[in-house]
């Protein structure tokens, strides 16, 4: 799917600029299978390699552009947890008047792990304009709405997945004992839906900009619950499956037993482009949902710094700090769904790299990540340290 959308984007147009990257190297990891369960850590070492191509082409007042990136994890002992993403973005932009402008832009992620635990696939598409700037301090604004998808793949059959934060047997122990989950409860979160945006942009000055972003979606789960019933004095989920023909889909939208979420989403950023760089970010995020225990308020600040040190060297310094209401204290699907590196929801991370000749250097970064899911029971501690080489062309 992917490399079709990559080949028609460019058939229009070329030859493209292209831009690549390869950074590769040995990383340390201090909890390779995320537990969360109070089991001991399994500290693990690993391969890290992760690919990076960008092409564009402007003509004109137009432009297309195409990024791809491949991340693998391959671990010395923890081989369950070896991992493979590609990810692929291709963007249209036009102007096709002075003040307004067109884009349309679709990407996806595709995550395989060996385990197939925490194996998904999200798709995005969105079309939309912009019009601006304008004044002074150049406004301009923008505005789009497309389709969202995700989709969970079952656990391949005979697959055991002992010890992952999202098997659910483990998961069960962690929340309550008379809690019991269906053995195919990750298919059950995958979901499909539409979601639009509209931001503010103000040029602040040469080198900042402050923006204002609102968004909203909403997904329909068609394999999930939207309640739970006791049985034999045991809270399970609702197994019913998904409404078929039309008077199933009309009982459906009268009483609705599927699982349906709207979120509304608001946020703040500064970003300066001086000697320093610097960008602050603030964002409130609000998740209503037809399914008890799923829905939730979050908060989240981000900032982020960083420069130029003596022989061209970089340093980047980020940081966030997140927290999370459920107003019905259960918020399951957040702790089943979370996708990779939505961990590090509350996390600190810093990097280096310092270059040697012909495109190559020499990168090393580290980071601490915690997550707010495992604060009542058990704590989440994840530290991660890596060095490798990097090429660029």
């Amino acid at each position: 799917m992917h490399a079709a959308l990559l080949i028609a984007c460019f058939i229009v147009a070329e030859p493209p600029q292209v831009g690549a990257r390869v950074v590769s190297g040995p990383e340390a990891d201090s909890n390779a299978r995320r537990e969360i369960s109070g089991q001991v850590p399994q500290p693990d070492l690993l391969w890290r390699s992760q690919a990076r191509v960008e092409l564009s082409r402007r003509e004109r007042n137009q432009r297309v552009g195409v990024e791809g990136q491949w991340g693998h994890k391959v671990f010395a002992t923890q081989r369950s947890e070896d991992v493979q993403a590609l990810e692929a973005r291709a963007r249209w932009d036009a102007r096709p008047l002075d003040g307004l402008g067109l884009f349309a832009e679709t990407g996806g992620r595709d995550r395989r792990q060996r385990s197939g635990a925490r194996s998904y696939t999200t798709w995005t598409g969105d079309l939309g304009a912009s019009l601006g700037p304008w004044g002074p301090l150049p406004v301009s604004v923008s505005f789009g709405a497309g389709p969202r998808a995700f989709a969970f793949w079952p656990y391949p059959q005979g697959q055991a997945c002992k010890g992952d934060r999202f098997c659910p047997a483990p998961l069960a122990e962690l929340t309550r004992s008379d809690l019991r989950l269906p053995d195919d409860s990750l298919a059950r979160f995958s979901n499909a839906g539409a979601g639009g945006f509209a931001a503010l942009l103000v040029q602040l000055s040469g080198a900042e900009v402050l923006s204002l972003t609102a968004a909203a979606d909403g997904r329909y789960f068609p394999l999930g619950w939207s309640a739970t019933k006791i049985v034999d004095g045991a809270r399970v989920f609702d197994e019913r499956g998904p409404p078929s023909g039309a008077r199933g889909i009309l009982d459906q939208l009268r009483r609705p037993t599927r699982r349906a979420d709207g979120t509304l989403h608001g946020e703040l950023t500064l970003e300066s482009v001086r000697v320093l760089y610097l960008r602050a970010a603030a964002r409130v995020t609000g998740n209503t949902s037809l399914s008890r225990g799923e829905s939730y308020l979050r908060g989240r600040l981000a900032l982020t710094a960083g420069g130029l040190l003596p022989g061209g060297a970089r340093v980047l310094v980020e940081g966030q700090l997140q927290a999370t209401r459920w107003p019905e204290g259960l918020g399951l699907g957040e702790r089943l769904a979370l996708q990779e590196g939505d961990e590090s929801q509350t996390s600190l991370a810093g990097q280096l790299s310092v270059p040697l000749r012909g495109g190559v250097w020499v990168e090393a970064r580290t980071a601490a990540y915690t997550a707010e899911f495992a604060a009542g029971r058990t704590p989440f501690l994840r530290l991660v340290a890596f060095a490798g080489l990097g090429w660029r062309w």
